[in-house]
């Protein structure tokens, strides 16, 4: 086409315009739903605004549309059974409140979603006493943790951690982000703890046991949202923060300090009476990775063998650890290092049928029974067994909700009595009961690191003999023992124990898994 005949197609087509008449536009534009507004350069194509002002066909009014303001908006808080999810521009926000201390670290939970409409959904908010927080935080909070998350892999079932602090709102938020089934679809969720700048330091000390429980909550709380359960996931995560926040209550009220005194410990005054309660209470809380629960009937006698184990622990341990209280009958919670219990009417059945050992076998080492009254002393299934079994209950807990049978509990049967032969605490005991007073805590540090030494050459040989955890153990574990100067049966398993904490994994590899062979078998050193 030459440049004469395009001239001559534009001239038709403006031609043809013109040949239309203003009646036959205004037809055009009433079919299409298009009306002018007084100001001529603004349109509303079927409803929808083209620019500023919104004109009203119906009845022919010019008005401004009320966009929604984060800022502006004066939205509440509800606090009822309702649990309506709003999105950052709602005007409703359901909240219920901690029954705690408001001096726990905790000072509010936000459930949120991220919905592919609205953005980020806040589901529920769980308010402490000492929360003065208004909704626009809330909000915010459920913003940023949700924002980075939109491309995240739903079909994982991983949960990650994240923390974030807010030095301007003085605020430190813990985000659980993890996948679960919403209203409206599989969608990414986040759990948010909010606590206080001025709590981190408490934090950063109970931060792993904090972990634990909220992902195990976790973990329940998407089955029953996968059954589309929502008010029964409301309902269970509610007791079970209440539970948390009641746990770390205790840590505040009855913690014990990261530095414990020689006189308040049994190792201060030489009580004849007391030196094979004590030995075999030291053995076994060695051989438990330095998990005991302390039971008896006076608070006194059960808090002076809680400060004489815990002179064994870490200095972190020791802050995720706890007295018992005649006034306070805390229950048991696992995965804390050093607790004691006050059972509420005490015989030996009624204490061994109280003992929660569901709870138990959820903690992440075995646990050590110290009966100060009987002086009898038990503890749970070694590591490589402990292990196992814990898989087995909380893979029963998590699939609960979808059997039509109750969760089969722990037997008692996983409660022996110590019966292993050792010589390291007893040399132990004889020579520091023969020193001056001002050195026994200090000689007490030396025999923890003699331990930790003895357990880094049993991981070092154990990783040259397996070509750094590449192939089977070469040698036989006899051998290595004797190597080592551990053929007694306690001491081997008290150094095995140190090494599972440096090493997680080393106790399975050396041992082997009595539940399970196949499993141990492929079990790698550097596998965990």
């Amino acid at each position: 086409m030459t440049s004469t005949e395009r001239t001559v197609g534009m001239a038709d087509t403006f031609k043809d315009c013109d040949t239309k008449s203003m009646e036959d536009i205004d037809e055009e534009m009433e079919s299409l739903s298009i009306k002018p507004s007084e100001d001529e350069s603004e349109l509303i194509v079927d409803g929808f605004m083209v620019s500023g002002t919104f004109t009203d066909v119906a009845s022919n009014q010019c008005r401004t549309p009320v966009i929604p303001s984060f800022e502006e908006s004066s939205d509440t808080l509800v606090e009822g059974p309702d649990s309506r999810a709003i999105s950052p521009v709602g005007h409703s926000l359901t909240a219920t409140k901690l029954k705690v201390s408001s001096s726990n670290l905790i000072q509010a939970v936000v459930l949120s979603l991220w919905d592919n409409i609205v953005g980020p959904r806040i589901l529920h908010v769980w308010k402490g006493e000492a929360c003065n927080e208004t909704v626009e935080t809330f909000k915010y909070l459920s913003i940023y943790t949700l924002n980075g998350e939109i491309c995240r892999d739903l079909t994982c079932g991983g949960i990650d951690t994240k923390f974030y602090v807010m030095s301007r709102r003085k605020l430190c938020v813990l985000a659980l982000i993890f996948g679960a089934k919403g209203k409206c679809g599989p969608s990414v969720h986040c759990l948010s703890v909010v606590m206080s700048s001025n709590d981190l330091q408490k934090y950063v000390t109970w931060q792993r046991t904090l972990h634990a429980w909220l992902k195990r909550r976790i973990a329940v709380l998407r089955v029953l949202m996968e059954k589309d359960e929502y008010d029964k996931g409301i309902h269970f995560l509610n007791a079970s923060i209440n539970k948390t926040m009641r746990m770390l209550q205790s840590l505040q009220l009855d913690g014990l300090p990261s530095c414990i005194k020689l006189e308040d410990t049994y190792f201060y005054n030489e009580d004849s009476s007391k030196d094979f309660l004590l030995r075999k209470s030291i053995t076994s809380h060695l051989m438990t990775c330095g998990r005991s629960v302390v039971t008896g009937t006076v608070d006194s006698e059960i808090n002076k063998m809680v400060s004489t184990l815990a002179l064994f622990n870490t200095s972190a341990e020791r802050q995720c650890s706890r007295f018992c209280s005649h006034e306070r009958n805390w229950p048991y919670h696992h995965d804390l290092c050093v607790q004691g219990w006050l059972p509420p009417s005490y015989n030996l059945r009624s204490v061994l049928d109280k003992i929660p050992l569901g709870e138990m076998q959820c903690a992440e080492y075995p646990t050590s029974i110290i009966d100060v009254k009987t002086h009898e002393v038990r503890q749970t299934l070694p590591v490589n067994e402990h292990h196992t079994r814990r898989h087995d209950f909380l893979s029963q807990e998590v699939t609960h909700p979808y059997s039509k049978h109750d969760v089969k509990y722990p037997e008692k049967n996983i409660l022996d009595n110590l019966q292993y032969p050792e010589n390291l605490v007893h040399r132990f005991m004889k020579e520091l009961f023969a020193i001056p007073v001002g050195l026994r805590l200090s000689f007490i540090q030396l025999f923890i690191r003699t331990i930790e030494r003895k357990a880094l050459v049993l991981i070092k040989s154990a990783e040259v003999d397996s070509d750094q955890g590449r192939s089977a153990p070469k040698t036989n574990p006899r051998k290595l023992r004797q190597d080592l100067g551990l053929q007694l049966e306690g001491d081997f398993r008290i150094v095995l124990a140190m090494a599972e904490k440096l090493k997680p994994g080393i106790y399975t590899y050396l041992l082997g898994d009595s539940l399970n062979h196949e499993l141990a078998r492929n079990i790698s050193l550097y596998s965990v």
